[in-house]
């Protein structure tokens, strides 16, 4: 069974996820990125829904769905917004 994929989030202070990078290690000659947050923001690591994850096999569409995302109030974990 393969691996959760995982992420990197920032979340705003009402935990809606802002901006999300994969945490999976970079391998050489792949481009690398860096995520901070600003003043009210969060950086999290969390599991990718199952629902997300299959929702779209390319990981670019992965992290713009999960804009529609946002934290629970544990701040561990994913929900759909509105959901």
């Amino acid at each position: 069974m393969p691996e959760p994929q995982r992420l990197i989030v920032i979340a705003d202070a009402d935990g809606s996820v802002i901006a999300a990078t994969s945490a999976a290690p970079v391998e050489n000659g792949e481009v690398s990125t860096t995520l901070a947050p600003l003043e009210g923001q969060t950086m999290h690591e969390v599991e990718v829904p199952a629902m997300l994850s299959r929702s779209s096999g390319e990981e670019s569409q992965v992290l713009l769905d999960v804009l529609g995302y946002r934290l629970t109030a544990d701040r561990t974990t994913l929900v759909k917004k509105g959901g």
